[in-house]
């Protein structure tokens, strides 16, 4: 059976990337649920994840341009979070690009 493998043990078929919460609708996940806000694995992942976590977010098909309720993208979030330039630089799209300023 085809799928994203998590954590080595099961794996997962026909997984969508790109499910949004919703507004006061309880996930159960608690950590989600703090502050649901329209956003998707990717934007979370931007925030607090790892370099693997958003390319496997990516590779699966996590769309980079992807708002959430305040318009913000998985980009705004990890810069919000002063994220590395790698992974500010995977987060890119249309306009945008990551530039080295300063020394």
């Amino acid at each position: 059976r085809a799928g994203i493998r998590f954590h080595g043990t099961r794996q997962f078929s026909k997984l969508d990337p790109n499910v949004q919460t919703k507004v006061s609708v309880e996930t159960g996940s608690f950590m989600r649920d703090c502050g649901a806000k329209q956003d998707t694995s990717l934007h979370r992942a931007a925030a607090f994840g790892s370099e693997t976590s958003i390319d496997m977010l990516l590779k699966a098909g996590a769309l980079r341009e992807t708002e959430d309720m305040h318009g913000d993208t998985p980009l705004s979030w990890a810069s919000w979070y002063l994220r590395p330039r790698s992974i500010l630089r995977k987060l890119c799209y249309g306009p945008y690009s990551v530039h080295l300023t300063g020394s």
